[in-house]
């Protein structure tokens, strides 16, 4: 689901994750530690020193592993050299977050990822799969030693006096 400048929301240059319709990811707001998780931040981007100065909004999209100390680790881009670490609580501290969605792959996803046995169709996707390959390889020899952490997105907003979600504007 990538939109453009014109709907008001930018994608990041470069790289744009985009899931194969063939994996059938769950929508989820508790986190298990050990899963893999397809996530997607769309937040509201201002001009640098211009706080009340709306640019438009920018996704950030990717695919990670939770480990058991928060951490979400991925890939930044296809042939990356290291994996990448994102702490749970520095996505639920991106200022003006408008959405924030975790979507979980069940055992079939990752055997589909493992096997080959997702179609891509598109070069878009195509890279989307070889950065959710590499992501599955790297980290699924950790999920039995690092399952047993669940985090609730709601119990950490709380539990932080974070507010995760910005109001939606007012007009007048």
């Amino acid at each position: 689901m990538k939109t453009n400048a014109a709907d008001g929301v930018n994608a990041p240059l470069g790289f744009w994750m985009q899931i194969p319709g063939q994996l059938e990811l769950q929508t989820t707001d508790t986190l298990r530690s050990g899963q893999f998780y397809a996530v997607e931040v769309v937040h509201r981007c201002y001009r640098i020193n211009e706080p009340d100065h709306f640019l438009q909004d920018q996704v950030s999209a990717f695919f990670a592993y939770l480990d058991k100390s928060g951490q979400l680790r991925h890939f930044n881009r296809p042939r990356a050299q290291a994996a990448a670490s994102t702490p749970l609580l520095d996505l639920l501290k991106i200022p003006g977050t408008k959405l924030l969605r975790f979507q979980e792959a069940s055992a079939i996803n990752l055997d589909q990822l493992r096997t080959g046995g997702v179609q891509p169709e598109s070069p878009e996707e195509q890279q989307s799969v070889e950065l959710m390959q590499m992501v599955v390889q790297a980290f699924s020899g950790q999920q039995t030693e690092d399952a047993g952490v669940e985090h609730s997105l709601e119990s950490l907003r709380l539990e932080h006096g974070l507010e995760y979600l910005d109001p939606p504007d007012l007009k007048h």
